[in-house]
């Protein structure tokens, strides 16, 4: 499924690991919208949609440089020139893949691959929730209290699933931890599910750094969770009602008024 041209994460049918998903369908008004839909914005395949017309959707150059040449996951985008990795990846079409950046997603395909007809391109599922992500909680859960039990649970999880001579090489709870929280990054990408643990973790989020492939007006760098995470009561909500007026998160307005980096 990871790799799939015509399957990869559009359809539910086919991966036992899907829990929840949303599904479209042609009859759809999003679909029918033709650039109104999940595809459209995630897919850098489907050349009728927003993506594929750019900026397209790209793994930072961090995180994909995390990835072992071993783990097949990592095929599921563009390989930077140069890379032992580089033209080995399942695309639907080789030459518009060509004209794709480095570090461009190949992970959420067009429905059966088709990248012109946004009638059965975009009539695809998204996952909400897979199974992938409960093994994951688990072994970070396990490692708050037990970290070389947690640093197990992630190596056989890891072993098993994804490439056999994986090795978490952290031996602090802290640092294992931190893999963990890597794995699930590199796993859930796309996915919108770490955003919640860089808030519950206090992560950093590090845009600003040599090679970096965030635009110059996005490349902040945090000390701990960002306050563009913070949810906000509109003022107006507050004026209103005196229940929430003085338990708002903090306001992260001017918080970044330059670039860090």
């Amino acid at each position: 499924e990871w790799l799939s041209t015509t399957d990869g994460f559009n359809n539910s049918q086919l991966g036992r690991s899907w829990m929840w998903c949303a599904k479209t369908m042609k009859e759809d008004a999003c679909v029918q919208s033709g650039i109104l839909n999940w595809t459209a914005w995630a897919s850098n395949e489907a050349q009728y949609g927003y993506a594929a017309a750019g900026p397209y959707n790209m793994i930072s150059v961090a995180l994909y440089n995390k990835m072992s040449d071993r783990d097949f996951r990592k095929l599921s985008y563009k390989a930077p020139e140069g890379s032992v990795l580089a033209g080995q990846e399942p695309v639907i079409d080789a030459a518009f893949a060509a004209t794709l950046p480095a570090y461009s997603s190949f992970k959420f395909r067009p429905g059966a691959g088709n990248i012109d007809d946004y009638n059965v391109g975009s009539a695809t599922c998204l996952p909400l929730m897979r199974i992938e992500e409960m093994y994951l909680i688990e072994a970070e859960a396990v490692a708050h209290t037990a970290p070389a039990q947690g640093k197990q649970l992630l190596e056989d999880f890891m072993k098993t699933y994804r490439y056999n001579v994986y090795s978490c090489r952290a031996t602090d709870k802290d640092g294992i931890i931190d893999e963990i929280f890597t794995q699930k990054c590199i796993e859930l990408w796309g996915e919108g599910q770490t955003f919640f643990d860089y808030k519950r973790l206090n992560k950093p989020v590090i845009r600003g750094y040599e090679g970096t492939n965030f635009q110059q007006s996005a490349q902040f760098n945090t000390t701990t969770r960002p306050a563009w995470m913070n949810f906000c009561i509109v003022e107006t909500e507050g004026n209103n009602n005196e229940a929430v007026k003085d338990w708002n998160n903090p306001d992260p307005s001017d918080c970044y008024p330059s670039l860090k980096y």
